[in-house]
């Protein structure tokens, strides 16, 4: 995860973290983050928060890395 800042006008990335692997990558994540969110995310249900949710990442990402396109 990055959290972002807003300097003069653009996002910039001022934390980095990234979860533990394998087996160990949704607990890492619950430790992380509120309880609430993370059942949002590791749900398969699309919920209209869980859209607005990747929906603000994807823009955050566009907008560090300067691309139109999100993998």
């Amino acid at each position: 995860m990055i959290d972002f800042e807003k300097q003069k006008g653009q996002w910039v990335g001022d934390y980095l973290w990234e979860p533990r692997g394998g087996a160990m990558y949704e607990g890492s994540i619950r430790e992380t983050i509120p309880s609430e969110l993370a059942d949002i995310i590791f749900s398969d249900e699309e919920t209209e928060i869980k859209k607005k949710i990747i929906a603000e990442t994807e823009e955050k990402v566009k907008a560090y890395y300067n691309t139109d396109k999100v993998a």
